[in-house]
């Protein structure tokens, strides 16, 4: 969360630094399910999660356009104190530009 409106001082909004992969669709018009899965392994998450909050892991989906911004997120994640988590889509209006997933956690930076 930390973006606008949840930052305000610039240094350290990192947000829309994190890593993102592209997802674009053949077919537009046709309804698509999705279920992306993320994990960290479990002795990596560990070593460097000192904060189980902040090393909570979520999965965004954005609407993809010039500016990563969350007012293009398709979904709020569900943020869990694990080293994996899933998110399930079921898009009927697909987005013609395609869409960004992008992995997060839960406070800037993993350690805490």
């Amino acid at each position: 969360m930390y973006e606008e409106p949840y930052e305000t001082q610039n240094n350290m909004k990192t947000w829309a630094l994190n890593p993102k992969f592209v997802l674009n669709f053949n077919d537009i018009n046709q309804p698509a399910y999705l279920k992306i899965t993320l994990a960290i392994a479990d002795k990596n998450w560990k070593a460097v999660t000192k904060n189980v909050v902040g090393g909570m892991i979520g999965i965004y989906l954005l609407e993809k356009s010039e500016r990563v911004s969350l007012d293009d997120k398709v979904n709020d994640p569900s943020f869990i104190p694990l080293n994996a988590t899933v998110e399930e889509f079921h898009l009927t209006d697909i987005c013609k530009n395609g869409y960004y997933i992008m992995p997060t956690t839960y406070e800037n930076r993993i350690s805490g």
